[in-house]
């Protein structure tokens, strides 16, 4: 039973039970002849007669308290679409190269928005889930043969690099050329030196991504040191004759990953604000961000003549968890994010005109192993021959169609009820789900011969708890690209559990007592800006920040909670900074905001990750000709970081 209306039967049956004993009290003799009215007294007849009350009353009231998120929810829908949808499962999918195959010199490219199809097949309903990349790779004959984080400065310098007094510490991070698919048949060193389709001089390599794994506190402390203290970049191999050749990488770029809207991996909607797809995706799967993108490569890459290179980041400051953190399987060359959504038809709809919705399953077969996420495309299909004709979104305004005319759908969505086997036998993941209805409008002049048949959705779908149970990394490969069934695909990091929508983790939360004002929460978003963030007192600031980052979080994760807590204040002043721009440099107008963590409440996690969201959050406020620069600062340590200013995604004018 819904505890909700169980709360609201208990009460009107209370209310009913005080007003008989009320009637009692000033008419006893009418309550005596009605059966006494009170307590063990009264009559069994006429209580059953006031609990089938209450049980209509309940229904009243139930029904009655969600009308109003009938309204909200329509409205969010419009405005902030998906946010209302369930978060799906998410991974790292790292492609293997076919090593010698001659096609990788040129670069073989994985693109954005591949399928792949977990290998594991479950026995009795045989569903694959499938997941969609959500970054392009691209595969280069390169491998990691070994990694190292040097904590002195000498033998930094023993591997000839210049001596420079700021440096402390670096990361060495061996590449190797890979010319043949079995390790064994690689050719030697020296005989590498003769042969120049072994080298890395030839790759056509413009840029190469690097995604850290090993567990989230090591991964995040070397991503602090390479973006925090990076002084320079070297990349150093040995000669034919042994002697060790460096370059400077000072022409080269390092740079952050997992922050361009062609890297979401939810849908990308431009009613949406940028700013709270990043915090979400934070909150969701951090792992998309921990790595790190090599730029400009092409202007080194003819000069390196060896089969093994060396790539040396050198810091101003020494980490000691590193050393022993820090080793080969900490990196990985060709890995992407993906997501458990993929576009399904469903099942056709047939319109009768005794309903008023109408259930969205993707395949009925398998009612429980799909689940829509959002609708793409709906088209009515009519009776005698007639073509299919689109039908949109209520409050759209498609072209060529006209309102009183045009055929128009609205959704919503409810939480899944349990099947009679879950309340038998218990359910098989703490996750529940949703299902999604529809209602199709059609203008009051059609005729019946004329109405809508039967509705096809093209939809959004994911395969709803079945990720929780994928065996990954048990030999062999996990997954299968649809598009290139040679590649084996492993899962790196994941598959991270399947997501309730953001209302209803707000009401399991019992944060509130009414579904409306969770809600509210919601609407609230859309009259944030930055002067509701930054414009009042420090203490104030970080708590309308906390309250907004809660949203996104999922506070049932006591750490999660904890990190919340651990940001203390966000203050901010004007500045003036010199703003690089295509003609030059020039001075613009900006905010500095300065945000204090408590470290202690991120042990084993740190603080520069959430700082380095929180610095493009705030940039997608910035507005025109202005930018933000934001401060990361630690009680325990001061100043952190020091971002560079940023203008979001405007141009300066």
């Amino acid at each position: 039973m819904n505890q909700e209306f169980l709360d609201f039967y208990n009460r009107e049956l209370r209310l009913f039970t005080e007003h008989t004993k009320e009637f009692a009290e000033e008419y006893p003799g009418i309550a005596e002849r009605l059966g006494g009215l009170v307590g063990e007294r009264m009559d069994p007849m006429v209580g059953g007669l006031l609990e089938g009350a209450a049980f209509l009353a309940a229904r009243v009231q139930l029904k009655l308290k969600h009308e109003f998120p009938e309204f909200t929810n329509n409205l969010l829908e419009q405005l902030i679409p998906n946010y209302l949808a369930p978060t799906p499962s998410a991974l790292l999918a790292g492609i293997a190269p076919t090593f010698g195959d001659p096609a990788l010199r040129e670069g073989v490219e994985v693109p954005r928005g591949s399928y792949l199809d977990a290998t594991y097949v479950e026995r009795d309903r045989r569903v694959a889930c499938r997941y969609r990349m959500g970054s392009p790779v691209t595969l280069w004959p390169f491998d990691v043969a070994s990694a190292e984080y040097i904590a002195a400065p000498g033998r930094l310098q023993a591997l000839g690099l210049p001596a420079d007094g700021r440096v402390l510490s670096g990361l060495r991070l061996s590449l190797t050329h890979r010319i043949a698919s079995d390790p064994a048949e690689e050719p030697s060193p020296e005989q590498a030196s003769k042969l120049p389709n072994s080298w890395f001089a030839g790759c056509k390599t413009r840029d190469l991504t690097v995604h850290l794994l090993g567990t989230e506190a090591d991964a995040i402390a070397l991503y602090e040191q390479i973006f925090a203290d990076r002084l320079g970049l070297y990349f150093r191999y040995l000669d034919e004759f042994g002697d060790p050749v460096v370059l400077s990488g000072a022409e080269c770029g390092l740079e952050q990953i997992g922050f361009g809207e062609d890297e979401a991996l939810l849908p990308a909607d431009t009613r949406i604000f940028r700013g709270f797809d990043l915090l979400r995706e934070q909150f969701w799967f951090p792992r998309k961000f921990l790595g790190f993108k090599l730029t400009g490569l092409d202007k080194v890459m003819s000069r390196l003549k060896a089969k093994t290179v060396d790539i040396i980041v050198v810091f101003d400051e020494v980490n000691t968890r590193l050393p022993a953190a820090v080793q080969r399987e900490m990196f990985a060359l060709y890995a992407a994010p993906a997501v458990n959504l993929f576009e399904k038809t469903t099942d056709r709809i047939p319109v009768r005109r005794n309903e008023h919705e109408y259930h969205v399953v993707p395949d009925r077969s398998r009612m429980l192993d799909y689940e829509p996420h959002s609708i793409l495309d709906v088209y009515a299909h009519y009776s005698g021959g007639r073509d299919k004709q689109p039908v949109h979104p209520l409050y759209s305004s498609p072209e060529g169609a006209s309102p009183t005319h045009g055929l128009l759908y609205t959704q919503r969505r409810l939480p899944r009820r349990r099947s009679v086997a879950e309340r038998r036998e218990g359910r098989a993941s703490d996750y529940t789900g949703t299902e999604m209805f529809i209602s199709l409008y059609e203008p009051a002049t059609v005729s019946d011969a004329s109405a809508v048949a039967e509705l096809s959705i093209r939809a959004l779908c994911s395969n709803r708890h079945l990720t929780e149970h994928l065996p990954t990394g048990v030999g062999g490969a996990d997954f299968r690209l649809i598009d290139n069934v040679v590649l084996d695909v492993t899962c790196l990091a994941g598959p991270t559990p399947p997501r309730e929508p953001i209302v209803s983790q707000l009401r399991l939360r019992s944060e509130t007592a009414s579904t409306g004002v969770v809600t509210w929460r919601l609407i609230n978003l859309l009259s944030l800006n930055h002067l509701g963030l930054v414009q009042r007192g420090a203490g104030e600031n970080a708590e309308a920040l906390r309250e907004m980052l809660s949203l996104f979080a999922d506070l049932a994760d006591s750490a999660t909670e904890r990190r919340i807590r651990g940001i203390k204040s966000v203050d901010s002043r004007p500045v003036i900074r010199r703003f690089p721009q295509r003609a030059g440099t020039g001075a613009a107008r900006g905010l500095e905001i300065t945000v204090l963590f408590d470290e202690k409440a991120f042990e084993g996690s740190g603080v520069f990750l959430l700082g380095a969201i929180l610095d493009r959050f705030f940039a997608e406020y910035a507005a025109m000709n202005h930018f933000t620069q934001t401060v990361i600062r630690t009680v325990e340590r001061g100043e952190v970081m020091r971002f560079p200013p940023r203008a979001g995604t405007r141009r300066i004018l």
